[in-house]
């Protein structure tokens, strides 16, 4: 093998290294690993599903699935993704009332006659990789990607391990949720659920 043909090789190698492992800011339209796919549309119903159950097992009312609401969730969840951060305020200090306000979302739960709510929110952030069994010796075996169905278990089994998200979640006032879903090229997938 002639040195120019080995050296373009190496580069196409390499080329094609750098265009596998994309920046984890990066977002995707949907993962796939080990045969499951996740679209961030599928992981935002089971989500929505998910919540629903916990709050009947709760005696609360279910929430309605409110698309407007669902836009302003996705809206964070991309930024957060797009400039890797985590957390309820942005880095340029919007907070849920402000995203509201952007995207003339008013949300008033009365509360009592003179007091109401604003409106809530609640954020996740997991991953798409490999779920492994693991023996009592030690032993691992791959158990394939995570499904839509056990992100979505996963995230609210968060919130519920959350004392202020669960709070959250269970408050009785809420009528309504948006939720929002961004997933990274690395795997990590970023989810906000938006109340009113």
């Amino acid at each position: 093998m002639t040195r120019s043909v080995l050296a373009a090789l190496i580069v196409m190698t390499m080329t094609l290294a750098c265009a596998a492992q994309a920046p984890a800011t990066t977002e995707v339209a949907r993962r796939q690993g080990g045969g499951t796919v996740v679209l961030p549309s599928a992981i935002a119903q089971r989500v929505h599903q998910e919540v629903n159950r916990v709050r009947q097992r709760h005696r609360l009312k279910p929430l309605r699935w409110d698309g407007r609401l669902s836009v302003v969730a996705h809206g964070h969840s991309r930024d957060m993704l797009r400039r890797d951060y985590f957390a309820h305020t942005a880095p340029g200090g919007a907070d849920f009332s402000k995203r509201y306000s952007r995207a003339n979302y008013v949300c008033r739960v009365p509360l009592t006659s003179r007091s109401y709510l604003t409106g809530g929110e609640n954020l996740a952030l997991t991953h798409h990789n490999a779920r492994f069994i693991v023996y009592s010796d030690g032993r691992k075996q791959p158990a394939g990607f995570r499904s839509p169905a056990e992100v979505a278990r996963r995230v609210v089994v968060g919130w519920l391990n959350s004392p202020g998200h669960r709070a959250n979640l269970l408050k009785p006032h809420w009528r309504q949720e948006g939720i929002g879903v961004a997933i990274g090229a690395d795997g990590r997938i970023w989810v906000t659920q938006n109340f009113c």
